[in-house]
Formats: C-alpha cells, sequence, structure tokens
C-alpha cells in the first residue's frame, strides 16, 4: 500500500531558560494524481459531443472534485461509508447534447482536480482544457451503407489530416452484444477486422475517431452489412 512521504519540522519550546528541538510530523505532502484528463469527444455524424474526465489516483479516494478555469467547483463526489476502501479510477461522461453547448458549459483553460484518499493524502493535478478538433476522418472502406462486405480478409481503411495523433476505432454490433474497441498508432490507415467474428448478413457499425495531441477526439461513423 503507498503511503504518502511525510515533512518534519523542527518545533521550538523552552525548559527553564533552555531551548530544546522536537521532531515532528508536518501534514501528508500534496501529490499529483497518477493519470488526470479530461477532453472533448465530437461525433462529427451525429452533430453531438460530450466531455470526458479521467483519473487514477493509485490509492482509495474518499473525495473527488474539479474547478473550472472561472473558480467554479463544478464536480464534488464523495464516499459516504466511513469503513469504505474508497475509488482509485473514476471515469465520466457528460450527456451528449450539441457541440456548441458543450463547449459553452466547460471553458477552455486550466482545470484542477482535487483528491483526499481514505488514509488522509492531498491529490491535486491540473489540466488543461482546448477547444481545438481534429479533423474528421473520413471512411474509405466500407462506404456507408454498404453491403455483402466478406465475413474474412476485409479491412476498415481511413484517410485523416496532419492533426491526426493517434486513431480509436469501434467495430459494434447491439443487438448481438459485440462491441471492438482499438486504438491505433497516427501512421495507421486501417483496421482489419478479426477473421470469424463477423456474422453473415448482418449490419455493423464502424466507427473511426482521429485523436489530437491535446487528447480531443472526432469521431465518424458508417454502417455496413455483410455477405453470405
Amino acid at each position: 500500500m503507498f503511503t504518502a512521504p511525510h515533512a518534519f519540522v523542527l518545533l521550538g519550546a523552552t525548559l527553564v531558560g533552555s531551548t530544546f528541538l522536537i521532531l515532528g510530523p508536518a501534514a501528508p505532502l500534496t501529490i499529483p494524481f497518477d493519470e488526470a484528463e479530461i477532453f472533448v469527444e465530437y461525433n462529427a455524424t451525429d452533430e453531438d459531443a460530450e466531455v470526458v474526465v479521467s483519473v487514477d489516483a493509485d490509492m482509495g479516494l474518499e473525495r473527488f472534485r474539479i474547478v473550472n478555469p472561472l473558480g467554479k467547483q463544478i464536480l464534488d463526489l464523495r464516499s459516504k461509508h466511513t469503513k469504505d476502501i474508497g475509488t482509485r479510477k473514476i471515469d465520466l461522461e457528460t450527456p451528449e447534447p450539441s457541440l456548441g453547448t458543450v463547449l459553452a458549459a466547460y471553458p477552455e483553460g486550466r482545470y484542477l482536480f482535487l483528491g483526499k484518499s481514505t488514509n488522509g493524502v492531498s491529490l491535486l493535478s491540473e489540466v488543461w482544457l482546448t477547444h481545438d478538433l481534429p479533423a474528421a476522418p473520413e471512411i474509405t472502406y466500407p462506404l456507408d451503407g454498404a453491403t455483402g462486405v466478406p465475413l474474412d480478409g476485409a479491412s476498415a481503411t481511413w484517410t485523416a489530416g496532419p492533426d491526426a495523433d493517434s486513431f480509436f476505432v469501434e467495430l459494434e454490433q447491439e443487438e448481438l452484444g459485440e462491441d471492438i474497441q482499438s486504438n491505433c498508432a497516427g501512421d495507421t490507415s486501417s483496421f482489419g477486422f478479426p477473421a470469424g467474428w463477423l456474422e453473415p448478413l448482418t449490419e455493423y457499425q464502424l466507427g473511426v475517431g482521429a485523436r489530437a495531441e491535446n487528447g480531443n477526439l472526432t469521431v465518424v461513423e458508417i454502417h455496413f452489412t455483410t455477405g453470405r
């Protein structure tokens, strides 16, 4: 179990005209979160957006707060149970209104992530949010509405702008409960469909997202149907 280091201070006192020193522990040092990020995810196909927050404290959190660039506290999560071991990792998403609504609710600038662990450690990270979004990628295969896509050997392909630092690919079929997600490097332009995974004569949704260096993601989606 990780325990935050303690600083020691010198306490002065007098006794019968003499001065002596006592070493005593100060409050625990404030440490940063292991991981802390906030970014915008924009669906260019549906024209909606959301803000995503993710933190990892590597210890049980009793409390987690966010303060926006205007100094307003916009989130305060607390653990109510006195014997709770806390929560180590938190992933949050806003609803998905229009892009303009999301950007108005979450202004650009510095966000403060503040935490307190179950053993009294204070955590603080500064996280920056920008409204700059990468250009939407273009899926070149399959095309939206395509039919007869082969069950084996096919790959999704796409092109993207120079501001794409990496890619996110998702292939899903809700009725079958199937969902494949993959993060791809920035020099990638294709993703092979897993052999034997596609069902015949079935409609799938394919999403490809371009992620900028600032973390923001722009996603496009298409639907295609497999062959026999």
